[in-house]
């Protein structure tokens, strides 16, 4: 049996962020009941979870999903479980949808806390939307300003 979700959210780490769509309890709740629901009908299955890049929204969720079928107590494991699937240590989940996993999940920041124990990518990127968070616009319109600079030609 094959099954699929799709669900589209840019990978931001605060509620706004000029015109990105930021992921929502609701995005996280369906990805939790779909995988719930491909455990169920299949137990031995595998569930593969992808994004555009591979390493913020995909590892949040798939850390969601990890946690959620561990059980409460065992963040640190689903986390270690996580990290065992960063062959090439790139992984750095998205700090807003780590924190819906916490709330939807019971487990009280004990999640982000173990992620944050032993990811230091995850420290630098949580951080780092926790100083955007401070003035979104101003960091908007820095962003913007970049993307929107010419670009030198090398001779």
């Amino acid at each position: 049996m094959q099954a699929a979700l799709v669900q589209r959210f840019d990978d931001i780490g605060i509620p706004a962020y000029g015109p990105y769509r930021r992921p929502t309890m609701e995005d996280l709740a369906i990805a939790l009941d779909f995988a719930r629901a491909v455990r169920d009908r299949i137990p031995e299955g595998v569930l593969a979870v992808h994004c555009q890049h591979g390493v913020s929204r995909l590892a949040a969720v798939a850390l969601a999903i990890i946690a959620d079928e561990a059980g409460p107590g065992a963040e640190a494991n689903a986390v270690a479980a996580l990290l065992r699937q960063d062959d090439d240590a790139r992984m750095q989940p998205n700090p807003l949808i780590v924190s819906l996993a916490d709330a939807a999940l019971f487990r009280y920041g004990h999640l982000g806390a173990a992620l944050a124990a032993v990811c230091p990518r995850y420290v630098a990127w949580r951080d780092h939307w926790r100083d955007i968070a401070l003035d979104p616009g101003a960091y908007w319109e820095q962003a913007r300003r970049v993307r929107l600079r010419p670009r030198r030609r090398e001779v």
